[in-house]
């Protein structure tokens, strides 16, 4: 008898142990699919207006997320972009996101700001081990 396999509508991306095994899976599995070389893979973000709980289905390719948090600023959901935060509004949440992987010929990168994520409000890169 065989499984299906289900999908998150939207996964809590948060709470991966190591989010970003989760993100190369996107980029590989949009690879596989498409017969296009994994190096040339990229990214490409979208933040959506939508909670969590608006999303019905998991998309096609790619994957809605959800857990992040702004610090020092806040996401503006009329304007669509990254604004002032605002009095005691510490860690102000991020709406749903919508990752998908391109080439990097396909990348747009008008108007888009490079931001960095960091697993614990420490900042601080975590190793693997010691190095050799």
């Amino acid at each position: 008898m065989g499984h299906r396999l289900y999908s998150a509508n939207v996964v809590w991306l948060a709470g991966f142990f190591n989010p970003q095994s989760f993100l190369t899976a996107i980029q590989q599995s949009t690879a596989r699919k498409n017969e296009w070389p994994l190096d040339r893979m990229v990214l490409s973000v979208d933040v959506t207006k939508k909670a969590k709980d608006d999303f019905n289905s998991a998309p096609r390719e790619g994957a809605y997320i959800h857990g992040l948090f702004m610090e020092g600023a806040r996401w503006d959901p009329q304007s669509g972009m990254i604004a002032d935060s605002r009095l005691k509004e510490l860690t102000p949440a991020m709406p749903v996101m919508f990752i998908k992987a391109v080439t990097v010929d396909r990348q747009d990168t008008k108007n888009v700001y490079d931001c960095p994520v960091y697993k614990t409000r420490e900042r601080v890169l975590h190793s693997c081990g010691p190095s050799t």
